[in-house]
């Protein structure tokens, strides 16, 4: 009899536990177009929809490897939300390169495309 009393809690703790949201990063916000002309530097930017309280990075891989720009460094999600604006300078090869946005393991990817 206790036996089956303990069974049916746990059945009912297994049923009414929360199941958590698998986590998720999509891209709201892309970095589109820019186009850096004589001295002046252009400011892009990106943004993501996440887990709120996620810890997140974002990677800008120029021709000349990953952007050490001032504004990417790692952010946590305030309200499931995350933006980064970075100034991309005169110097950065023209071309289409890759923005990863990862938070809480998982990641999504868009482009800027510097002309």
């Amino acid at each position: 009899m206790i036996h089956r009393i303990v069974v049916t809690i746990l059945l009912a703790l297994v049923v009414v536990a929360p199941v958590a949201a698998a986590p998720s990063v999509v891209i709201t916000k892309h970095p589109g177009v820019v186009t850096p002309t004589g001295y002046a530097k252009t400011w892009a930017s990106v943004g993501a929809k996440t887990t709120p309280g996620a810890k997140c990075t974002v990677a800008v891989r120029y021709k000349t490897g990953v952007s050490k720009a001032a504004g990417l460094e790692p952010k946590v999600a305030v309200g499931g939300k995350v933006t980064w604006t970075w100034r991309v300078g005169t110097n950065t090869a023209k071309g289409v390169w890759p923005v990863v946005v990862a938070c809480g393991g998982v990641s999504a990817k868009t482009v800027i495309t510097v002309k």
